[in-house]
């Protein structure tokens, strides 16, 4: 979770990401802009900056979402700085798409002793965690890759199967015939991921008590 003054403009530009938007490309396991969250979001500021625009683009890309004119207590967007200069939304609170379930409410306060107002956001910490989500986050850990040098002939040797076999023939397919950029680049790093089986690391962590990936130490002590 983010929050604080960003000092960044965003108006009504969407983070909502599009199965479309081709530059959101795959790195890795990480798919990024791979986000089904559609929760629309409403501004009374209608003015952008550069930096309003960068946070979307990384929002998109990390697949988190700015709460602000979101959730009922803050439904248009209010203003969360006011001076003599105008006013702005430059205050923000953002969240993953898995966190964002668990936010009841979010709200922007008043105050007379800053040109900012406080925003206050509301979770309820006593919702289950689903046990899909347990399933995805805990038993199915990230893969690592280490390149060992002497598994390089079995790499070589995957990697060409995979070629020979026809394995690529879809990707192919979908660079010559200019469709989505995304699915050529999911097909090119799992052919990768496939062929390199052989240098997988063992993840196994000693600690059976598996929690979300958004919980840490301090939120364990509160």
């Amino acid at each position: 979770m983010i929050n604080g003054d960003l000092n960044a403009r965003t108006g009504n530009l969407s983070d909502l990401t599009s199965t479309h938007e081709d530059k959101y490309l795959p790195i890795g396991d990480l798919i990024l802009g791979d986000d089904d969250f559609d929760t629309l979001r409403l501004s009374k500021d209608v003015n952008m900056n550069s930096f309003g625009k960068q946070l979307i683009s990384m929002g998109k890309k990390l697949n988190i979402h700015i709460l602000n004119g979101r959730l009922k207590g803050d439904n248009q967007g209010e203003y969360t700085f006011v001076s003599h200069l105008g006013k702005s939304v430059i205050d923000y609170c953002i969240t993953s798409s898995l966190l964002f379930q668990y936010v009841t409410d979010f709200s922007v306060l008043s105050t007379d002793i800053s040109d900012h107002f406080p925003i206050e956001c509301i979770f309820n910490v006593c919702k289950s965690y689903k046990k899909s989500d347990i399933a995805r986050e805990c038993l199915n850990p990230k893969l690592t890759y280490k390149w060992d040098q002497n598994k390089a002939t079995d790499f070589r040797v995957a990697l060409q199967e995979i070629v020979t076999n026809g394995e690529l023939s879809h990707f192919y397919f979908v660079v010559e015939n200019s469709v989505n950029v995304n699915d050529a680049t999911k097909i090119l790093c799992l052919s990768i991921q496939y062929a390199g089986k052989c240098m997988l690391r063992n993840n196994k962590s000693k600690n059976t008590n598996c929690q979300p990936i958004w919980w840490t130490r301090e939120l364990g002590i509160v």
